[in-house]
C-alpha cells in the first residue's frame, strides 16, 4: 500500500509546458530499498492577456487612428505591471513593436521581449464636425499628392 505526501516543488523560471522535473528521493521505496525519483510533468495555464513563444510574450493594444498617424505613447501590460510604449507616426494595423527585457526570464537569467501586435481602430460614429474633419484632412492628402 503506498501512503500519499504533500510536497513542495521549486518550478525553475522558464519552464515550459509539458516539461519534466525529476524529483530524487521522492518516489516510491521499491523491495524495501531507498526511494526512487518522482517524476512531474509541468502544465502551464495559458494567461488571458499573453501568448508565449519561447521566452518571447505577445499582447495586442488597440490605438486609435490618429495616434497611430500621429505617434504618441501607450500603455501596454506586462508581467510587473504596466509601461509606456512609444508608438511611431505612421505605424501601420497589425505591426509588431517590441519591448526588451519584459518578456519570460529562464534559470539561466536570459530575458525575451514583449511583442506588441498594434490593432488600429476606426471610430464606428462620428460627429458631423469630426467627419468635416476628414474630409478636409483627406482633401489636403489628396492634392499634397499631386
Amino acid at each position: 500500500s503506498v501512503q500519499g505526501k504533500n510536497i513542495t516543488i521549486k518550478i525553475p523560471p522558464g519552464i515550459k509546458d509539458g516539461q519534466t522535473l525529476r524529483l530524487h528521493g521522492q518516489g516510491q521505496a521499491i523491495s524495501g530499498g531507498k526511494s526512487g525519483s518522482l517524476y512531474v510533468t509541468i502544465s502551464v495555464q495559458a494567461h488571458p492577456d499573453f501568448k508565449r513563444e519561447e521566452l518571447d510574450l505577445i499582447t495586442q493594444v488597440s490605438v486609435y487612428f490618429t495616434l497611430s498617424a500621429l505617434g504618441g505613447k501607450v500603455r501596454v501590460p506586462t508581467l510587473k505591471g504596466q509601461v509606456d510604449l512609444t508608438i511611431p507616426p505612421g505605424t501601420q494595423s497589425g505591426a509588431q513593436l517590441r519591448v526588451r527585457g519584459q518578456g519570460i526570464v529562464d534559470s539561466a537569467g536570459r530575458k525575451g521581449e514583449l511583442r506588441v501586435h498594434v490593432q488600429v481602430e476606426i471610430p464606428q460614429s462620428l460627429t458631423q464636425k469630426q467627419k468635416d474633419l476628414l474630409k478636409e484632412f483627406e482633401e489636403s492628402i489628396v492634392r499634397q499628392s499631386e
